[in-house]
Protein backbone atom coordinates (compact mmCIF):
# COMPACT_ATOMS: atom_id res chain seq x y z
CA UNK A 1 0.00 0.00 0.00
CA UNK A 2 2.82 2.08 0.27
CA UNK A 3 4.29 1.48 -3.02
CA UNK A 4 0.93 2.00 -4.37
CA UNK A 5 0.77 5.51 -2.68
CA UNK A 6 4.49 6.56 -3.72
CA UNK A 7 3.31 5.39 -6.98
CA UNK A 8 0.01 7.67 -7.16
CA UNK A 9 1.67 10.51 -5.88
CA UNK A 10 4.25 10.19 -8.44
CA UNK A 11 1.83 9.93 -11.45
CA UNK A 12 -0.92 12.35 -10.09
CA UNK A 13 1.00 15.31 -8.56
CA UNK A 14 4.05 15.12 -8.80
CA UNK A 15 4.71 14.74 -12.70
CA UNK A 16 1.54 16.86 -13.15
CA UNK A 17 2.95 19.72 -11.22
CA UNK A 18 6.01 19.22 -13.15
CA UNK A 19 4.37 20.13 -16.24
CA UNK A 20 4.86 16.41 -17.63
CA UNK A 21 2.75 15.38 -20.66
CA UNK A 22 -1.07 13.87 -19.97
CA UNK A 23 -0.23 10.57 -21.27
CA UNK A 24 1.36 10.17 -17.76
CA UNK A 25 -1.68 10.73 -15.98
CA UNK A 26 -3.45 7.52 -17.90
CA UNK A 27 -0.79 5.47 -16.16
CA UNK A 28 -2.18 2.92 -13.91
CA UNK A 29 -1.59 2.77 -10.06
CA UNK A 30 -2.61 -0.54 -8.38
CA UNK A 31 -5.38 0.13 -6.01
CA UNK A 32 -4.49 0.19 -2.46
CA UNK A 33 -5.17 -3.37 -0.47
CA UNK A 34 -8.45 -2.92 1.88
CA UNK A 35 -7.87 -4.93 4.97
CA UNK A 36 -10.99 -6.19 6.74
CA UNK A 37 -11.69 -6.30 10.24
CA UNK A 38 -11.46 -9.72 9.94
CA UNK A 39 -10.38 -12.46 8.13
CA UNK A 40 -7.85 -15.13 6.87
CA UNK A 41 -4.09 -14.52 6.48
CA UNK A 42 -1.73 -16.78 4.17
CA UNK A 43 1.49 -15.94 3.12
CA UNK A 44 0.40 -17.94 -0.18
CA UNK A 45 -2.90 -16.52 -0.97
CA UNK A 46 -2.99 -13.88 -4.02
CA UNK A 47 -4.43 -10.95 -1.91
CA UNK A 48 -2.87 -12.23 1.54
CA UNK A 49 -6.34 -12.55 3.10
CA UNK A 50 -9.55 -14.21 2.02
CA UNK A 51 -12.62 -13.46 4.19
CA UNK A 52 -13.87 -16.94 5.58
CA UNK A 53 -13.18 -20.32 6.11
CA UNK A 54 -15.00 -22.25 2.88
CA UNK A 55 -13.53 -19.65 0.03
CA UNK A 56 -9.97 -20.81 2.33
CA UNK A 57 -10.66 -24.69 2.14
CA UNK A 58 -11.88 -23.74 -1.55
CA UNK A 59 -7.73 -22.56 -2.35
CA UNK A 60 -6.73 -24.96 0.40
CA UNK A 61 -8.20 -27.94 0.32
CA UNK A 62 -7.47 -29.60 3.50
CA UNK A 63 -6.40 -33.82 3.57
CA UNK A 64 -7.93 -36.49 4.97
CA UNK A 65 -7.09 -36.88 8.52
CA UNK A 66 -4.95 -33.91 8.71
CA UNK A 67 -4.69 -31.94 11.93
CA UNK A 68 -5.93 -28.59 11.26
CA UNK A 69 -4.52 -25.65 13.54
CA UNK A 70 -5.80 -22.51 13.85
CA UNK A 71 -3.54 -19.25 14.15
CA UNK A 72 -4.80 -16.18 16.10
CA UNK A 73 -2.65 -13.31 14.52
CA UNK A 74 -2.87 -9.33 15.15
CA UNK A 75 -4.44 -7.47 11.81
CA UNK A 76 -1.58 -4.72 12.47
CA UNK A 77 1.74 -7.32 11.98
CA UNK A 78 0.00 -7.96 8.16
CA UNK A 79 -0.29 -4.24 7.43
CA UNK A 80 3.15 -3.47 8.98
CA UNK A 81 4.90 -6.58 7.01
CA UNK A 82 5.87 -7.95 10.61
CA UNK A 83 4.52 -11.22 10.26
CA UNK A 84 8.19 -13.23 9.98
CA UNK A 85 6.84 -14.75 13.31
CA UNK A 86 3.32 -15.80 12.22
CA UNK A 87 4.53 -17.26 9.00
CA UNK A 88 7.33 -19.47 10.52
CA UNK A 89 4.88 -20.59 12.89
CA UNK A 90 2.58 -21.30 9.54
CA UNK A 91 5.79 -22.82 7.60
CA UNK A 92 6.71 -25.44 10.18
CA UNK A 93 3.59 -26.75 10.93
CA UNK A 94 2.41 -27.09 7.59
CA UNK A 95 5.95 -29.05 6.98
CA UNK A 96 4.85 -31.00 10.12
CA UNK A 97 2.05 -32.14 8.15
CA UNK A 98 -0.85 -29.70 9.92
CA UNK A 99 -3.45 -27.49 7.98
CA UNK A 100 -2.78 -24.34 9.13
CA UNK A 101 -5.96 -21.36 9.28
CA UNK A 102 -4.23 -18.05 10.57
CA UNK A 103 -6.84 -15.54 11.22
CA UNK A 104 -7.60 -12.23 13.08
CA UNK A 105 -10.75 -9.79 14.16
CA UNK A 106 -11.10 -6.32 15.62
CA UNK A 107 -9.73 -6.23 19.03
CA UNK A 108 -12.67 -4.52 20.62
CA UNK A 109 -15.19 -5.22 23.63
CA UNK A 110 -18.12 -5.31 20.67
CA UNK A 111 -16.48 -7.09 18.40
CA UNK A 112 -18.58 -8.85 15.76
CA UNK A 113 -19.24 -12.46 15.34
CA UNK A 114 -16.01 -14.27 13.71
CA UNK A 115 -17.24 -17.91 14.00
CA UNK A 116 -16.99 -17.92 9.88
CA UNK A 117 -12.97 -18.01 9.98
CA UNK A 118 -13.15 -21.45 12.02
CA UNK A 119 -16.67 -22.93 11.18
CA UNK A 120 -18.53 -24.64 8.67
CA UNK A 121 -22.33 -25.38 8.35
CA UNK A 122 -23.50 -28.28 9.73
CA UNK A 123 -24.51 -30.69 6.96
CA UNK A 124 -26.99 -33.53 7.41
CA UNK A 125 -24.09 -35.74 7.68
CA UNK A 126 -23.71 -34.36 11.11
CA UNK A 127 -26.35 -32.12 11.89
CA UNK A 128 -26.53 -33.97 15.34
CA UNK A 129 -23.75 -32.36 16.71
CA UNK A 130 -23.35 -30.60 19.98
CA UNK A 131 -21.30 -28.91 21.74
CA UNK A 132 -19.68 -29.86 25.60
CA UNK A 133 -22.87 -28.67 26.77
CA UNK A 134 -25.00 -31.21 25.47
CA UNK A 135 -26.72 -28.33 23.08
CA UNK A 136 -27.21 -27.95 19.30
CA UNK A 137 -25.84 -25.69 17.08
CA UNK A 138 -26.07 -25.09 13.39
CA UNK A 139 -22.60 -24.43 12.68
CA UNK A 140 -19.18 -26.79 13.39
CA UNK A 141 -15.78 -25.77 14.33
CA UNK A 142 -13.37 -27.11 11.67
CA UNK A 143 -10.26 -26.58 13.37
CA UNK A 144 -8.85 -28.96 16.43
CA UNK A 145 -6.90 -26.01 17.97
CA UNK A 146 -5.93 -22.62 18.25
CA UNK A 147 -2.69 -20.79 18.85
CA UNK A 148 -3.31 -17.43 20.37
CA UNK A 149 -0.54 -14.86 19.31
CA UNK A 150 -2.18 -12.08 20.78
CA UNK A 151 -2.61 -10.47 24.04
CA UNK A 152 -5.65 -11.29 25.42
CA UNK A 153 -8.11 -8.62 26.48
CA UNK A 154 -11.80 -8.65 27.38
CA UNK A 155 -10.96 -11.91 28.57
CA UNK A 156 -14.70 -12.73 29.75
CA UNK A 157 -15.99 -12.15 26.21
CA UNK A 158 -12.88 -14.31 24.46
CA UNK A 159 -13.76 -17.13 27.08
CA UNK A 160 -17.77 -17.09 25.75
CA UNK A 161 -16.24 -17.38 22.03
CA UNK A 162 -13.81 -20.06 22.93
CA UNK A 163 -16.19 -22.34 24.59
CA UNK A 164 -18.48 -22.08 21.09
CA UNK A 165 -15.56 -23.34 19.43
CA UNK A 166 -15.01 -26.17 21.92
CA UNK A 167 -11.15 -27.04 21.00
CA UNK A 168 -7.94 -25.71 23.32
CA UNK A 169 -6.53 -22.91 22.73
CA UNK A 170 -2.57 -22.31 23.40
CA UNK A 171 -0.53 -19.06 24.12
CA UNK A 172 2.01 -18.70 22.24
CA UNK A 173 4.12 -15.12 24.09
CA UNK A 174 6.33 -12.91 23.11
CA UNK A 175 8.88 -11.17 25.14
CA UNK A 176 9.00 -7.69 25.55
CA UNK A 177 11.92 -7.66 27.77
CA UNK A 178 15.15 -7.87 25.63
CA UNK A 179 16.57 -10.19 22.79
CA UNK A 180 16.44 -14.16 23.03
CA UNK A 181 19.81 -14.32 24.95
CA UNK A 182 18.22 -11.36 27.28
CA UNK A 183 15.68 -14.25 27.75
CA UNK A 184 17.56 -16.86 28.22
CA UNK A 185 19.58 -15.28 31.27
CA UNK A 186 16.04 -14.07 33.11
CA UNK A 187 15.44 -15.98 36.60
CA UNK A 188 11.75 -14.70 35.73
CA UNK A 189 11.13 -15.57 32.05
CA UNK A 190 7.88 -13.37 32.05
CA UNK A 191 7.80 -9.52 33.29
CA UNK A 192 6.35 -9.26 36.75
CA UNK A 193 4.51 -6.22 35.34
CA UNK A 194 3.02 -7.94 32.31
CA UNK A 195 1.65 -10.64 34.36
CA UNK A 196 -2.20 -9.25 34.32
CA UNK A 197 -1.95 -9.08 30.60
CA UNK A 198 0.24 -12.11 29.43
CA UNK A 199 -1.07 -14.92 32.20
CA UNK A 200 -3.88 -13.92 34.61
CA UNK A 201 -6.19 -12.39 31.37
CA UNK A 202 -5.54 -15.56 29.18
CA UNK A 203 -6.16 -17.80 32.27
CA UNK A 204 -9.79 -16.09 32.56
CA UNK A 205 -10.49 -16.74 29.13
CA UNK A 206 -9.46 -20.58 29.10
CA UNK A 207 -6.21 -20.28 27.45
CA UNK A 208 -3.50 -22.81 28.22
CA UNK A 209 -0.05 -23.58 28.38
CA UNK A 210 1.45 -20.06 27.70
CA UNK A 211 5.12 -20.46 26.24
CA UNK A 212 7.77 -17.98 25.25
CA UNK A 213 8.30 -18.50 21.42
CA UNK A 214 10.11 -14.92 20.58
CA UNK A 215 11.56 -11.84 22.08
CA UNK A 216 12.09 -8.45 20.98
CA UNK A 217 14.60 -6.07 21.50
CA UNK A 218 12.78 -2.95 22.98
CA UNK A 219 15.98 -0.83 21.51
CA UNK A 220 15.76 -2.05 17.76
CA UNK A 221 12.00 -3.23 18.00
CA UNK A 222 13.09 -6.49 15.88
CA UNK A 223 11.52 -9.67 16.94
CA UNK A 224 13.58 -12.71 17.45
CA UNK A 225 12.31 -16.11 17.18
CA UNK A 226 13.28 -18.74 20.01
CA UNK A 227 12.87 -21.63 17.51
CA UNK A 228 13.55 -24.35 20.42
CA UNK A 229 10.72 -23.31 22.30
CA UNK A 230 8.94 -22.66 18.94
CA UNK A 231 9.34 -26.07 17.94
CA UNK A 232 7.97 -27.13 21.33
CA UNK A 233 4.75 -25.27 21.33
CA UNK A 234 4.02 -26.50 17.94
CA UNK A 235 4.81 -30.43 18.65
CA UNK A 236 3.02 -29.91 21.79
CA UNK A 237 -0.39 -28.25 19.68
CA UNK A 238 -0.23 -30.80 16.95
CA UNK A 239 -0.05 -33.70 19.91
CA UNK A 240 -3.42 -31.77 21.72
CA UNK A 241 -4.87 -31.83 17.97
CA UNK A 242 -4.11 -35.62 17.36
CA UNK A 243 -6.06 -36.67 20.68
CA UNK A 244 -8.98 -35.69 19.07
CA UNK A 245 -8.27 -38.48 16.66
CA UNK A 246 -7.75 -41.46 18.82
CA UNK A 247 -10.46 -43.26 20.81
CA UNK A 248 -9.98 -42.90 24.87
CA UNK A 249 -8.77 -46.61 25.12
CA UNK A 250 -6.28 -45.46 23.47
CA UNK A 251 -5.16 -41.84 25.49
CA UNK A 252 -2.96 -41.55 28.32
CA UNK A 253 -3.45 -39.96 31.59
CA UNK A 254 -0.97 -38.61 33.86
CA UNK A 255 -2.11 -37.82 37.51
CA UNK A 256 -0.86 -35.19 40.12
CA UNK A 257 -1.99 -35.10 43.57
CA UNK A 258 -0.02 -32.93 47.04
CA UNK A 259 1.49 -34.86 49.36
CA UNK A 260 3.19 -38.92 49.35
CA UNK A 261 1.40 -40.65 51.92
CA UNK A 262 -1.22 -37.98 53.23
CA UNK A 263 -2.95 -36.75 49.94
CA UNK A 264 -4.46 -33.54 50.58
CA UNK A 265 -5.95 -30.66 49.12
CA UNK A 266 -6.77 -27.67 51.07
CA UNK A 267 -9.01 -30.66 53.27
CA UNK A 268 -10.92 -31.66 50.28
CA UNK A 269 -11.11 -35.66 50.01
CA UNK A 270 -8.45 -36.57 47.09
CA UNK A 271 -9.34 -40.28 47.42
CA UNK A 272 -12.73 -40.44 47.13
CA UNK A 273 -12.56 -37.69 44.31
CA UNK A 274 -9.71 -40.04 42.28
CA UNK A 275 -12.09 -42.45 42.88
CA UNK A 276 -15.28 -41.05 41.44
CA UNK A 277 -12.87 -39.83 38.56
CA UNK A 278 -11.84 -42.63 37.59
CA UNK A 279 -14.88 -44.81 37.60
CA UNK A 280 -16.20 -41.99 35.28
CA UNK A 281 -13.29 -42.24 32.74
CA UNK A 282 -13.59 -45.89 33.18
CA UNK A 283 -17.51 -45.11 31.59
CA UNK A 284 -16.22 -42.85 29.21
CA UNK A 285 -14.03 -45.73 27.97
CA UNK A 286 -10.84 -45.40 29.36
CA UNK A 287 -8.66 -48.01 30.82
CA UNK A 288 -7.80 -47.49 34.22
CA UNK A 289 -7.19 -49.95 37.14
CA UNK A 290 -9.22 -48.43 39.69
Amino acid sequence: NLDNMLAYIEVNITKTEAGTSDKLLTTKVPPPIIFPRQGIYHPALPNLIINDLSAYKNLRPVKDQQAKIAVLLQRALIETEQTQLIDATIAQLEEKGAYVVPFFFELSPVSGDYSRLLQLPITEKNSTEKNSAGESFSMRTDVDLIINFRNIHWANKRKVEFEKFNVPVMHAMTYYSGDKETWENDKQGVSANMMSFTLVLPETAGVIEPTIVAAMDPKTGIVQIIDYQLEFLLDRALAHANLVKKVNSEKKLTLMFWGDKDMGASFLNVPDSLRAISQRLNQDGYTLEA
